[in-house]
């Protein structure tokens, strides 16, 4: 498993993670649920989705 996500992705999916959980305490809803995916592929640098289409915008 190899770094597949550059520094843009990493903050555009972590923006969108913070969001996702901080409405799901807010509301107390499922809304926060949403958040795993983004958090956990910035966390590892690593999107499946980008792996299966051949994508990969980490800069070295």
């Amino acid at each position: 498993m190899s770094c597949n996500l550059g520094k843009k992705d990493r903050l555009i999916r972590f923006s969108f993670g913070a969001c996702f959980l901080i409405i799901g305490v807010l509301l107390q809803s499922w809304w926060g649920s949403l958040a795993i995916e983004p958090l956990l592929t910035v966390v590892f640098s690593f999107s499946p989705v980008y792996a299966m289409f051949g994508i990969d915008t980490f800069d070295t």
